[in-house]
């Protein structure tokens, strides 16, 4: 299993860029506004701190494990793992989150602003 490091986050990425095919070259669009995913993995260093587990970290950065994080498109390192897409982002590049319910991360939040 893949787990992020320092103050990294490690993400999956929500499905949401529309690909075409042309000539054996793949065209994507780019996102209109912030990208989203779903925590993976939170690196010890996120929140200032250095802690053993995922499960101590919850909650420092604000957003923890099973949350769906906004990001800005194109930030950070993207690679593939199976059929997973996955994203490494530096803590300062999250720029919102939604927390997860009882495994409803993609939960509308109940105010803005």
């Amino acid at each position: 299993m893949i787990k992020a490091s320092g103050s990294n986050v490690l993400v999956e990425l929500a499905d949401g860029g529309e690909q075409k095919s042309a000539g054996g070259i793949i065209l994507t669009r780019a996102p209109s506004g912030p990208e989203r995913g779903t925590v993976v993995s939170i690196g010890g260093g996120v929140g200032g701190g250095i802690y053993e587990c995922d499960s101590c970290r919850e909650g420092i950065a604000g957003f923890k494990v099973g949350d769906t994080v906004l990001f800005d498109p194109g930030a950070g390192l993207r690679f593939e793992e199976g059929s997973m897409k996955l994203v490494f982002l530096n803590e300062e590049s999250v720029v919102g989150y939604i927390e997860s319910d009882d495994g409803a991360a993609d939960k509308a939040p109940e105010s803005v602003g």
